[in-house]
């Protein structure tokens, strides 16, 4: 399974995940890799009819986070963005809002779950962005539900406000107990989601965090810079260790990176100098 962490903050929406991939979580979960993606940037890209030959664009970005199955996780990222870089409309009237880009993800995740009914393929998911049409800041959740028939999606809004946070997967409940144990202790929540990535006994949680931003400027994945335990850090893409592809025609990975377990480095550090 996995952790999925969203907070809305002053800069953008910030979406941390972990890169594992297992067979199941728990004590009998087998890790299968931890250099997968969780996390992913979507594009959209609507078309509406204004006149004879001319048409209004709008376009932007979506976030999308998954836990569950691995293949239909990743298919309705990948789908996502092809079925909304190709919308459009004849209706001079028509705007595109959050709402819309979750009901178009929400009707993708309907037809592939129909297709493989006979083995459903389950998993939840977050979507986040800011609303092409209002400009503001949401998000939703998909969820599996269980019905008579087998299993429906349904899509629910969530309130989160700058500074709130929400979690899902495996690994949420773990990495809400360390969020109470240091509510009072101001720490950042980038060291807090590695701390319960690193050190949930839960096997379906685990390897790199990963981080994607979307912001009124548009979406973007990040270089995360992680402790090493003899000391210093190292940077990951996607569980990816930045340095094991050195420099392909004089570029290297990770333009940027966002620290996580900076309190780790920092002890790390003082021990190291004592």
């Amino acid at each position: 399974m996995t952790l999925i962490v969203l907070n809305n903050t002053d800069s953008g929406m910030m979406l941390y995940t972990d890169s594992r991939i297992s067979n199941s979580s728990g004590e009998t979960g087998r890790k299968i890799t931890d250099q997968f993606n969780k996390g992913f940037v979507v594009p959209f890209h609507f078309t509406v009819k204004k006149g004879a030959k001319k048409n209004k664009n709008i376009k932007g970005d979506v976030g999308f986070g998954f836990s569950g199955s691995t293949i239909a996780g990743t298919a309705i990222a990948m789908m996502a963005g092809n079925i909304l870089c190709n919308m459009h409309s004849d209706d001079k009237g028509s705007e595109p809002t959050f709402d819309t880009i979750v009901k178009i993800i929400l009707k993708a995740t309907e037809v592939l779950h129909d297709e493989t009914w006979a083995n459903p393929l389950l998993f939840d998911s977050l979507i986040f962005g800011y609303c092409p049409t209002k400009g503001k800041p949401q998000a939703a959740l998909v969820t599996a539900k269980k019905i008579e028939e087998g299993y429906r999606y349904e899509a629910n809004e969530i309130n989160l406000p700058i500074g709130g946070v929400v979690a899902i997967g495996s690994g949420r409940k773990y990495f809400n107990q360390i969020v109470e144990r240091d509510l009072t202790k101001n720490r950042r929540l980038a060291d807090i989601v590695y701390e319960a990535v690193r050190t949930n006994t839960d096997k379906g949680t685990g390897g790199a965090i990963q981080i994607v931003r979307v912001g009124r400027d548009g979406g973007s994945y990040h270089a995360v810079l992680e402790p090493r335990a003899e000391g210093g850090g190292e940077s990951f893409v996607s569980g990816f260790r930045c340095a094991e592809l050195g420099k392909v025609d004089g570029f290297h990975l990770g333009r940027e990176a966002i620290g996580v377990g900076l309190d780790v480095i920092k002890a790390n550090h003082d021990k190291k100098n004592m």
